[in-house]
């Protein structure tokens, strides 16, 4: 193992952070942004849900509640059901598919931003509105309707001023919540409870030299008593053409101690982990040590991406097998408790060895089109262009006669919720 210093993270309390994705260059190649990117799902949203296996790693923010819970008592976090978000880019819509019986119910009031992703956090469910640059914590048992409404965007935005921040994803660890934010050089910190932001956790120096200004958090995974959050750090020629400022990150990060983990002792500041490929998307848990995250560099080529696997102590990375080059663009990736890793590509949900990446079974065939997908207990929640299908994982059969719709608008978005 590498030796490893600490750099402390000036902020107020700053612990942990974590984001997802929704992002122009960043995450899957998929026009529909993905949510839920936890160990049980397979887009990137959703990065905060802490392994079941594993304790709180505890709080170092002095007094702010634990963010697992905000509602107050015992909660029950078993989700119930799926928020849905639809939009057509100009128009947005919410809605919920009950896990147990089908039901769709169509929320009356459609949703603020038509840029809005559901993530799940925690036992939270939160909607992230990616142009309006603020986040939403959903009532627990009632996903469409909001506890509260956050802008977390820099003080002075006006609110005509769209994509400032773009925030990511929100997610919890160590005892706190944090909102990731593209665009700018910090997760925003917040209290769940009050809906208020209490500090930021300050990720420049991570930012690359060619690209100073931002370090293009896009996907995270809170995993083995560390914080992992990807950096894409990349920008945008004067003829849109997609450049990287340096090679693509995974920060670690102590959520324990506020503080970036170097994982180069003898290089000069702080690093990450490199990657060998831009533009990370989803990482999701093999271990408390190993974790996979899919690449996919131009996020406007479907050829190019790569699935790696990290261990994270040693800092090695190795490419497998899977790849765009051979299985088609990359549109999610999750793993179950029993070590099942899926993939979407090229319209297909596959399913891949976890030391090798070499495929081993085609759950759904690429002629369903594959957009994005969730996987909870033995059923893949699959979203195509057609509306939403399930499959099993069992017996590899699909459980719905028909695409279910939410409304007249495709589906945006996906999470598990209460």
């Amino acid at each position: 193992m590498k030796n490893v210093k600490t750099l402390n993270i000036v902020g107020a309390g700053a612990v942990a952070l974590a984001l997802s994705l929704g992002c122009i260059g960043c995450g899957d190649d998929d026009a529909v942004p993905l949510s839920d990117a936890g160990a049980q799902d397979g887009g990137p949203g959703d990065a905060g849900d802490v392994d079941a296996g594993e304790a709180d790693a505890g709080e170092a923010d002095g007094g702010l509640p634990d963010a697992a819970s905000p509602d107050a008592g015992a909660v029950d976090c078993t989700p119930t059901k799926l928020l849905v978000t639809t939009s057509d880019y100009v128009n947005g819509a919410l809605a919920t598919y009950d896990l147990a019986t089908g039901v769709v119910t169509v929320s009356p009031t459609p949703a603020t931003d038509q840029d809005t992703l559901p993530v799940r956090a925690g036992c939270d469910t939160y909607l992230v509105e990616g142009g309006l640059g603020r986040v939403r914590r959903q009532v627990g048992g009632d996903a469409l309707t909001s506890a509260f409404t956050l802008d977390v965007d820099p003080a002075g935005t006006a609110d005509t001023d769209l994509y400032v921040s773009t925030p990511q994803v929100v997610i919890e660890a160590g005892g706190a919540t944090y909102v990731t934010r593209l665009g700018q050089q910090s997760a925003r910190r917040i209290d769940p409870l009050a809906g208020t932001v209490v500090g930021d956790l300050d990720f420049t120096p991570l930012a690359a030299v060619d690209d100073p200004t931002s370090v293009d958090m896009s996907t995270a995974l809170f995993n083995g008593g560390r914080l992992l959050v990807a950096l894409g750090r990349f920008y945008f020629s004067s003829t849109y053409a997609l450049l990287y400022g340096g090679p693509s990150v995974i920060a670690v990060v102590d959520p324990v101690t506020g503080s970036l983990t170097d994982v180069d002792a003898v290089a000069p500041g702080v690093q990450g982990i490199e990657l060998p490929v831009g533009n990370p998307g989803p990482i999701v848990r093999l271990d408390d040590d190993v974790v996979l995250v899919s690449c996919t560099d131009d996020a406007y080529d479907d050829t190019d991406g790569v699935l790696f696997s990290i261990d994270v102590p040693s800092g090695n990375v190795t490419a497998t097998a899977a790849t765009e080059a051979t299985l088609g663009g990359f549109k999610g990736l999750a793993t179950t408790d029993d070590g099942r890793v899926f993939l979407a590509a090229g319209g297909a949900l596959l399913e891949l060895l976890a030391d090798t990446g070499t495929v081993i079974d085609t759950l759904v065939p690429a002629s369903v089109g594959v957009k994005s997908f969730v996987v909870y207990g033995d059923s893949a929640y699959v979203v195509t262009d057609a509306g939403l299908r399930v499959w099993a994982l069992s017996t590899g059969a699909e459980r719905t006669a028909a695409p279910v719709v939410f409304g007249t608008l495709p589906i945006y978005g996906i999470a598990l919720a209460r």
